[in-house]
């Protein structure tokens, strides 16, 4: 089984290469193979997106949204040995374990969601991330179909992309995030203020751009600006 599924996704993807590109090649699989309504793929670093693809914008901004909110499956397994599964982001375990981010799916009609780690050894490289729609879960073997994509989108951005220059990856992924050096630059301004550990500077700074429904990179650049002074949570 383990060779059968392996070979069956190869083909899959081997059948894509001539009509898309590489890395949306891994999302566009996982969208078929998975039957999910949309298939995201971020790198991360450092609690931050750094590089996004998608079958679509509304899956991306999916991604986004938990890494501004601090909160959902995609921003919990950069943490996690295995894949987060959440079969229907409207039951109670659901809600207790993403308070915030249950909520927001449901407003854009997705109910559940499945979030795999791309892993290399001990290393979180980033997190392919399946939606589903109209109640649709994802069972043990889309499960595990799921895990050995992942496992070879990780290959080959390790294999790939290392050789293609930092300047170079936003064509290599079709979309990138907000300024990553600049939030960390406001991140360190704000734990200098508050003298604490950037981390949680950032934690301060998503609950803040959650309540202004704002992204965290306009947070980012007006703290940069010191239009906003986060310490007292207060407009400048």
């Amino acid at each position: 089984m383990p060779n059968e599924r392996l070979e069956r996704i190869s083909q899959k993807l081997e059948s894509l290469s001539a009509v898309t590109p590489d890395i949306l090649r891994f999302c566009a699989a996982g969208k078929d193979i998975l039957k999910a309504a949309g298939v995201s793929l971020c790198l991360v670093a450092n609690q931050l997106i750094t590089n996004q693809s998608g079958t679509s914008p509304e899956f991306t901004r999916l991604d986004e949204q938990q890494f501004t909110m601090g909160d959902g499956p995609t921003f919990e397994a950069q943490h996690s040995p295995e894949p987060v599964v959440v079969d229907s982001f409207r039951s109670r375990p659901a809600t207790l374990r993403f308070p915030v981010f249950s909520q927001f799916a449901l407003e854009n009609e997705v109910s559940s969601a499945l979030a795999i780690p791309l892993r290399i050894g001990e290393s979180v490289l980033g997190i392919m991330t399946a939606y589903g729609k109209d109640d649709t879960s994802f069972a043990a073997p889309a499960i595990a179909d799921g895990v050995v994509l992942a496992s070879l989108a990780s290959l080959f951005i390790v294999s790939h992309l290392s050789k293609v220059p930092t300047n170079g990856l936003s064509e290599e992924f079709g979309v990138v995030s907000a300024d990553q050096s600049l939030i960390h630059f406001a991140a360190g301004m704000v734990a200098e203020q508050l003298n604490m550990p950037i981390i949680d500077a950032l934690v301060r700074m998503r609950s803040y751009a959650y309540r202004e429904n704002v992204g965290l990179g306009e947070i980012a650049q007006r703290i940069a600006r010191k239009d906003l002074l986060i310490g007292g949570e207060e407009e400048a």
